[in-house]
């Protein structure tokens, strides 16, 4: 898991996030945030459509850790993340494909430069 400092836990953030933030859409989740502000807070959100609570804290889990992979190349924004009901097809490589696609698009990641081009695998 992320820690706790790192984590959006109110209710209050999500909605505000929810509200005034823009969002961008991967295949298996969507990325609400807000632009701008001093620190970096990640929130994850999963419907019961997703599945029972067991179902829906192992992905969770799976994202957290991807997350926390791409933190030190992240912007210092406020993020939530909103799964989607497919994610269950999503193995854990396909899952961390897509959030280095999503990233790299909405540019919310600074991309390593080896060798006079831009990684994506660098991280």
């Amino acid at each position: 898991m992320l820690k706790k400092e790192l984590r959006l836990t109110k209710n209050k953030e999500f909605t505000y996030i929810y509200r005034r933030g823009s969002k961008i859409k991967g295949r298996y989740f969507t990325i609400h945030t807000i632009k701008g502000t001093k620190e970096l807070k990640i929130g994850f959100s999963l419907s019961k459509k997703v599945g029972n609570a067991v179902i829906r804290n192992l992905y969770k889990r799976r994202l957290s850790e991807i997350f926390k992979e791409f933190l030190p190349v992240m912007k210092p924004n406020k993020y939530v993340i909103v799964a989607s009901p497919c994610i269950n097809e999503a193995s854990y490589q396909e899952l961390r494909e897509d959030i280095i696609t999503t990233l790299e698009k909405s540019d919310f990641i600074v991309l390593k430069e080896v060798n006079g081009e831009y990684n994506r695998h660098a991280y």
